[in-house]
């Protein structure tokens, strides 16, 4: 019979083996990401080429709506 202190470190072990298996997996893909933009480098910035201005224009819109918001805060706390 297994006692509740010996079934506690048995599920502790299992998520820490579980912790190693996240981290080799997923070293696994990024050295497989690497290989992969290397073996196809013009696709590769041929992607960056589009996404770089669409995240800096998502970018900008973002901060220039904040901008915008704290402007119109700002008046009205200066209105009252």
């Amino acid at each position: 019979m297994m006692s509740i202190e010996n079934s506690a470190s048995c599920v502790k072990a299992d998520k820490e083996v579980s912790k190693v298996i996240n981290v080799i997996v997923g070293a696994i893909a990024v050295l497989l990401g690497l290989w992969l933009m290397m073996q196809n480098w013009w696709a590769t910035i041929d992607l960056l080429r589009t996404v770089f201005p669409f995240l800096l224009t998502v970018y900008g819109v973002v901060a220039l709506i904040a901008g915008l918001k704290r402007l119109g805060r700002a008046s009205s706390d200066v209105q009252e």
